[in-house]
């Protein structure tokens, strides 16, 4: 006949085995919660390293010619600042460049201190090289910029900040 051992030996496997489920449940509970921290983490670093991003923007006039300000109403420089695009929505097959006739006018700064603002005054020409003279209407405004912190931004019209990341 088979020796199936003493009731406290049985006990003591069923305890065994019982201690390990737990031990595993628990396990699994607390990677799939910091799982879900860290996402809240990750979250909570992309809207910190955004602030001064979204403190950055254009303004748009059209008064005596059309001009792009860009602004910082951070309280810290931004760095390589870009404008990388001014489509003018009803026009769209329109070319944009500074417009030359302004002296010292260039599409990119070095910095734009903090509170400061840098102004770039542009002209769109059409498909034969005539420059378009009708200035009011919808821009479509794009450009980029270091922030104190040496992360790239673009920004594109009105909408939130993009990070730009590089392979670097």
């Amino acid at each position: 006949m088979i020796d199936w051992g003493s009731v406290p030996a049985w006990l003591g496997a069923v305890g065994t085995i019982s201690a390990v489920a737990v031990a595993l449940t628990l396990a699994v509970r607390d990677s799939r919660r910091y799982a879900a921290d860290e996402v809240v983490r990750a979250a909570e670093r992309r809207d910190l390293e955004a602030a001064q991003a979204r403190l950055i923007f254009f303004e748009l006039s059209a008064f005596g010619g059309v001009k792009v300000t860009i602004v910082n109403r951070s309280d810290a420089p931004i760095h390589h600042v870009s404008l990388e695009g001014v489509v003018k929505v009803d026009s769209p097959d329109a070319i944009w460049r500074v417009n030359p006739r302004v002296r010292g006018a260039r599409a990119e700064t070095n910095t734009i201190d903090a509170q400061g603002e840098f102004m770039i005054p542009v002209e769109h020409l059409d498909t034969t090289g005539t420059v378009l003279n009708h200035r009011t209407g919808e821009y479509k405004v794009t450009f980029s910029f270091l922030d104190a912190a040496g992360l790239r931004w673009s920004k594109r019209g009105m909408n939130a900040p993009i990070r730009v990341l590089t392979d670097e």
